[in-house]
């Protein structure tokens, strides 16, 4: 059984979201605001553009863009700390990582 399920802005997190499962997903040059899965258990992290590009659904940069910075700077000790802080509200289950 699944119990939550950590996953790239993809169909497998679209997936997830048909089902009761909780999500917690990361986005990059895709806004979370327009994509992520609607509700209390989904919940998005969104990364930043370093260039400071604004978009409101998908970075006119997505397919040029040479670094791909606004997610590979995601601080993975960031990002897991708001995901300790998601989990917490959505189960009642302890996070273990293996």
């Amino acid at each position: 059984i699944v119990e939550g399920v950590i996953s790239m802005d993809s169909a497998a997190l679209h997936l997830c979201a048909t089902t009761k499962t909780p999500s917690f997903s990361l986005f990059g040059p895709s806004s979370a605001l327009a994509y992520k899965p609607v509700g209390k258990k989904h919940h998005a992290f969104q990364g930043s553009c370093p260039y400071e590009v604004q978009f409101d659904k998908r970075c006119p940069h997505l397919r040029t863009c040479q670094t791909g910075a606004c997610l590979r700077e995601v601080s993975p000790e960031v990002f897991f700390e708001q995901f300790e802080i998601f989990w917490e509200k959505v189960s009642d289950k302890q996070f273990v990582l293996s």
